[in-house]
């Protein structure tokens, strides 16, 4: 029928957008800051934000849809489902001690900072502000990259939270996200050391990380009337360095000559 017909238009014409939610210090201030769930689409349900704005001598309360505290109150770690519109929520304010001020309790999540944008809650929140938890090991993987640390935001840091220490929880929700570091390829490459040849083999267990362990291959090649004897760095070498099944740690490019 007609109504549901305009109410399916509607909820078209909003499917395809996203929408924001906004936290206001309501402190005298014109502050205010994103919630990091948004922009998101109508529908989606997000997690109501702890306080990260002051008001002297005063007392957080929560949240509320008008500035004046007349509107539909939420309090931090509360779910709000996203309208098909932005949201803006306003903090709620009473003087310090007019009023025992609610026990709100505050998650952690990390985040991958990868191109998968994964993220998980630790696994020792929600807890009140205040609480010292223990910072989880990264569970993310991002293939060619070595992990860190944690820092408080995305972009790269030289300060890191490391997996294991202690972190007090403010009186706000925490993100952390992972930061990573490309890790150097190397390769490892044979040569027949065969005049006139020049035959080459790169070792199948490269191109691998700097710093890694190998197992170094038998010959594969073939020289008319000559015994193989081992491999060296050194093409001029008489006496080899090396000898297939040795164990060598690679940690940069390395041309290895049959001897």
């Amino acid at each position: 029928n007609e109504g549901k017909q305009k109410e399916y238009d509607q909820f078209a014409g909003t499917a395809e957008t996203k929408y924001f939610l906004f936290y206001h210090a309501n402190n005298g201030t014109a502050a205010k800051t994103q919630d990091s769930e948004t922009p998101a689409y109508a529908r989606k349900k997000v997690k109501i934000n702890g306080n990260p704005f002051v008001k002297e001598d005063d007392d957080f309360l929560g949240w509320n849809t008008r500035a004046d505290g007349t509107g539909k109150d939420y309090a931090p770690g509360a779910e709000l489902t996203m309208p098909g519109q932005d949201v803006h929520l306003y903090a709620r304010w009473a003087k310090r001690g007019t009023i025992l001020k609610k026990q709100y309790t505050y998650t952690l999540l990390y985040h991958s900072n990868t191109p998968l944008a994964q993220r998980k809650p630790d696994s020792e929140t929600r807890c009140p502000g205040g609480t010292a938890i223990t910072v989880d090991d990264n569970g993310f993987k991002y293939e060619g990259y070595q992990f860190l640390g944690w820092s408080l935001t995305p972009e790269e840091q030289e300060v890191f939270i490391k997996p294991g220490e202690a972190y007090r929880m403010p009186e706000m929700d925490v993100h952390l996200y992972a930061q990573w570091k490309k890790i150097r390829q190397v390769t490892l490459v044979y040569h027949d050391n065969i005049p006139d040849r020049g035959e080459t083999n790169t070792d199948y267990q490269t191109p691998c990380a700097a710093g890694t362990k190998l197992t170094l291959n038998q010959n594969l090649f073939d020289r008319e009337d000559y015994q193989f004897a081992g491999w060296s760095k050194n093409k001029d070498a008489q006496e080899p360095e090396f000898y297939p099944q040795d164990n060598i740690l690679l940690e940069e490019d390395t041309h290895l000559y049959a001897v």
